[in-house]
This record gives C-alpha cells, structure tokens and sequence, in this order.
C-alpha cells in the first residue's frame, strides 16, 4: 500500500543502527531513573537522629538541588528530611530559649510553688507551669503576699468552693496588709491562689495564698505592705483614729451622711488619747479642732429626712474631714490623697 513504511525499514525514532542509547525508554522516549539519591537517603536518616537537624536540613536541600538536574528518585526523602531538619531547628530554638530564661529567673530570685509563698514575698510569675519565682520588693515583680489564710473546709470542698472561699477570706486579709486605705491606688487588684485539686489541698494543708498585684503598666518596684511592721507608731495610731472616717468616704448618700456624723466624733476622741511619741505635731492638732467644728453640721444633716440628699452633701462641703486630714497626714509623712478608687466596695469585715 502507498505511503505505508516498508517493513524491515529502520524506524526513523532511533539512531543508525536501530538500538535505542542507554536510559532511554523506547515507549515513551523519557529518560529512566538511574537508583535514589543519596543526598536524600542521607538526609532522611540524619533527620531521624536527635542532634543531627543541621546536616539534615542542609543535605535535604543539597538532593534536591541535585533531583532538579538528575534523573534520580529520593524527592519525598530530601523533603521529609528537610521537615525533620526544620523541626529540630524548631526545637533548638526553643529549649534554648526556656534555658536562657530559666537562667535569668535563677539568677535574679527562687523558684517555688504558690504553696510555698509567705507573706511579704514578691514574686513573678514563671513560665514553668504553676510555679512563681521570688524577688526583692524593690526589684520589678508581679504580685505581693498579704497573708496566708485557712480555708473554711476541713477537707477538699471543690476548686470553685475552694476559690469562692479563699476569696472571701483575703478581702479582709489584703485590707490589714494595706492598712491605710489612701494608700491603695487605682491600679491595685487583690488575688487568690486557691488549691484546684485534692493534692493541692494535701501539699497546702487547706490553706491559700492572697496575693496583690498592679495592674499599672510596668508593675511594681516597691512594696505595697502598709501595716504596724512597716508604720511608725503614730502613723499606726493616726490610722486607727480616722480608720472609720475614710470608710465613710467610700459610702454614698444618707448612708454616709450618717456614718460621718457619728465617726467625727469618735476619730476626735481617739485622736486625743494618742500618746505621740513626741509633740503632736501641729497640723493634727489643727485636724482634732475641726472635727470638733464640724459635727454640728454633720448631726444638722444626719436628722434632716427632707432635704434631697445632693443638696445635704454640696452644704457639707467645707466641713469636708479629708481635707485637713489631708494636712495632718502630710506632717505624719503619710499619703496625703486618697489614692483609691471610691467606686470599689470595700469588705463588710472592715
């Protein structure tokens, strides 16, 4: 037939001689894979080894520059060993960083479980589970013990019990530890570690920790602690004197109209029986005189049911306690503006 090939002709599709060269598929005219390469199986096994991430990584990348020019098998091994390179470089970086860390914690404080903390430790807190790391008061910290309080419950009453509990017990605990209630700021919040499992509960013997934090950017790098350790002895008298009076600045219409009327009294009698531990100093002496003044306006204001309760409060103005108390505290080297939010209720203990 015209056109057909001759038969016994050579194919036009193969050198003289009829043989097709060596790696050649005679089918499909493709090369062959001449075996795997063994920058990958290398790779692969060293991956496979624990120290040996960075001879995997690079011989990974090495077989697949060389699979891009060879005919070789080994591509899923050179990947594979790449992955596992990256992931030791991964975890290398990692435990480096834990150990540089844990390094810096040690050097600067103690490692120790909340069941271990004390009251008047400062502590940050670490990034190794549940365990916080103490430090001076006057180097930068995350929280504050003001007291170490026993549960209610003679035995493991449930995370949530356990931490209404602790919570309700360290409201009263975290006011004693900060005794002056000007010196609480706005930035001040209280906290609780409470146990969360029975083992807890075995290793703290029922107890919890109360803990005070500042929510201030940059934290703390001083001490909270305002009590009879860290007071002198008149500032501890002065305290307990008008303790009630700045109470009743946190109250709010006939309620504190009343209470302030019944506390200059008593704030003034106490005041006078203090026994200063040498003269008393000038500014108190002009305080005592003014709450004396000012009770009548309070006792007017107490017993009037019919004048709106603003209007009480905006005549009562200048016989307002705290601005000479302020004066007397600046003599006394106390804080001079009450530094805490009014808004915040206060606990019925105090």
């Amino acid at each position: 037939m015209q056109g057909a090939p001759v038969q016994g002709a050579p194919s036009p599709w193969l050198p003289p001689g009829g043989s097709p060269p060596p790696g050649w598929d005679p089918r499909g005219l493709r090369p062959q894979h001449s075996g795997t390469n063994g920058l990958a199986i290398a790779s692969l096994v060293t991956g496979l080894s624990c120290c040996l991430w960075p001879a995997a990584l690079g011989l990974g990348i090495g077989a697949l520059v060389q699979l891009r020019k060879r005919h070789q098998r080994g591509k899923g091994l050179a990947i594979a060993g790449v992955a596992l390179g990256l992931l030791g470089l991964l975890v290398g970086i990692v435990s480096t960083t834990l150990v540089v860390v844990k390094g810096r914690i040690s050097l600067t404080g103690k490692t120790k479980t909340t069941e271990q903390l004390r009251v008047g430790d400062c502590f940050t807190r670490s990034p190794f589970g549940s365990q916080v790391v103490t430090v001076a008061c006057d180097m930068h910290h995350d929280a504050e013990v003001a007291a170490v309080v026993h549960l209610s419950a003679s035995s493991f009453p449930g995370s949530a019990a356990a931490q209404a509990d602790a919570q309700q017990l360290c409201d009263a605990a975290d006011f004693s530890y900060v005794y002056d209630l000007w010196a609480w700021s706005r930035t001040l919040r209280a906290g609780e570690y409470a146990p969360t499992s029975q083992a807890q509960w075995n290793t703290a013997k029922g107890t919890a920790v109360c803990y005070l934090t500042d929510s201030a950017t940059g934290g703390r790098t001083r001490p909270v602690r305002d009590d009879a350790s860290t007071l002198s002895t008149d500032q501890y008298a002065f305290l307990n004197a008008v303790h009630n009076l700045d109470l009743d600045a946190r109250l709010a219409g006939r309620d504190r109209v009343k209470a302030v009327a019944s506390d200059l009294r008593n704030a003034q009698a106490a005041l006078e029986r203090v026994r200063w531990t040498g003269a008393r100093p000038a500014a108190v002496t002009t305080y005592i005189a003014q709450l004396a003044a000012d009770q009548p306006s309070w006792q007017a204001a107490a017993q009037d049911t019919t004048t709106p309760v603003v209007q009480l409060l905006t005549r009562l103005t200048p016989q307002d306690p705290t601005v000479y108390e302020s004066a007397a505290r600046t003599a006394l080297g106390l804080p001079d503006r009450d530094g805490s939010d009014l808004t915040v209720p206060l606990p019925q203990a105090l």
